[in-house]
């Protein structure tokens, strides 16, 4: 009996029952992106980096990630704003639970949209930005899969 529960606990355990189901995948200009996999076992976040640079592109990236490098706060409170010119953003979410970063921030998309269309025609830009994200993935300990 006893060796019939080792082979079970053996069984159970190549299955990825332990495992974190997160979204992988790479978008421009939203959070919408939907991919699911299962993550190695030393992955243990589900994790969301967005950066954005100029006012009409940002990328996104949704990894699994052995680590986290984002430090959890409490929110301050709201306050009322004037935002006189784009600034530019890093948006990093960790988090544990199946498929949990399907979701990123809430995005203003009246202000954003007039700069969203065109982003997608400049190509010089690109490569700039994807060598960014690239490098702020590997800050917060991301890889591609």
């Amino acid at each position: 009996m006893e060796n019939y529960n080792i082979l079970l606990f053996c069984l159970l355990s190549d299955t990825g029952e332990d495992r974190i189901w997160c979204h992988v995948c790479e978008r421009e200009n939203t959070f919408t992106c939907e991919n699911p996999r299962m993550c190695k076992v030393d992955e243990t976040y589900c994790v969301i980096a967005a950066v954005k640079i100029f006012p009409r592109f940002f990328m996104i990236s949704k990894q699994c990630s052995a680590s986290c490098a984002a430090i959890e706060r409490p929110k301050p409170a709201q306050k009322p704003f004037l935002l006189e010119a784009p600034m530019p953003f890093f948006y990093l979410k960790c988090c544990k639970l199946r498929y949990c970063n399907l979701y990123g921030p809430s995005v203003n998309l009246s202000v954003f949209k007039d700069y969203a269309d065109s982003s997608s025609e400049r190509s010089c830009g690109r490569l700039g930005l994807t060598a960014l994200l690239l490098l702020a993935s590997a800050a917060a300990g991301l890889s591609l899969p």
